[in-house]
């Protein structure tokens, strides 16, 4: 069971690239080309004993979209089946526990699409901070 991401303790340096599995390649965000089935394909070159020695990125998604936007978080963020519906801050916590249930879907699931980074731009740190809240439990930084 994963450790909840306030509970995590914050990893620099070192700590943080070994916390990653030590990585030997890094697969670059490229426009609109590094998306789920791009990072699949390149991580299918190696043994899947060696799968995570590349550290793959996302492509750079906007912050503010992403947390308004339901249809927007489908399109480029799929880590669940039923997608990402609530903000993992809000409501009574059942629809989250549902989420917490549900088998890992595409992008970010540990056996084939970690570790991942996702990267965020954004004008509002309250918008960067909501999103990045969406994901954090599907990806490594």
């Amino acid at each position: 069971m994963a450790v909840p991401p306030s509970k995590r303790p914050k990893l620099t340096g070192r700590a943080f690239y070994k916390s990653l599995g030590s990585p030997k390649y890094i697969l670059a965000p490229m426009v609109d080309q590094s998306e789920f089935a791009w990072r699949l394909l390149t991580r299918s070159f190696l043994p899947p004993s060696q799968s995570a020695s590349i550290l793959a990125y996302t492509p750079m998604l906007h912050a503010r979209l992403f947390k308004d936007t339901k249809n927007f978080r489908d399109r480029h963020f799929q880590p669940l089946r039923s997608g990402l519906h609530s903000h993992p801050s809000s409501g009574d916590g059942k629809e989250q526990q549902e989420q917490k249930v549900e088998a890992p879907y595409l992008d970010g699931n540990p056996p084939t699409d970690r570790p991942l980074i996702v990267q965020f731009c954004a004008n509002d740190p309250q918008d960067l901070l909501q999103a990045a809240q969406y994901v954090s439990p599907h990806c490594d930084a």
